[in-house]
């Protein structure tokens, strides 16, 4: 199923979606579900998709009413603020203990 048609103006983020995805286990894509965010469903589904319990899985996100749904049901949340990604990254790394940024200086 062809989601995004050739010549959208769409194209490259189907492209970017495609590039990304041998990076990721599993992919839960809205549109071919017919179930959108904030639904609980939707994260019902990634949870059951991943085999995982909620308190397991970390949700980021910029809009609250999709991190109320998912806390809710038990996922941990992160708020990603436009333009302060990094403290993001930052939360995520002190909720999950890994390191996934290198430190650069600031110039």
């Amino acid at each position: 199923m062809q989601v995004i048609k050739e010549g959208s103006p769409y194209q490259p983020l189907a492209d970017l979606t495609g590039e990304l995805l041998p990076y990721f286990d599993h992919f839960v894509e809205s549109a071919a579900l017919g179930i959108r965010k904030p639904d609980p469903e939707i994260f019902k589904h990634a949870l059951e998709k991943m085999g995982c319990k909620a308190e397991e899985v970390a949700f980021l996100d910029d809009i609250g009413s999709n991190l109320k749904a998912a806390q809710k049901l038990g996922i941990r949340c992160i708020r990603v603020r436009v333009g302060k990604e990094r403290e993001a990254v930052t939360e995520l790394e002190k909720m999950t203990g890994l390191k996934l940024s290198e430190d650069k200086a600031k110039l």
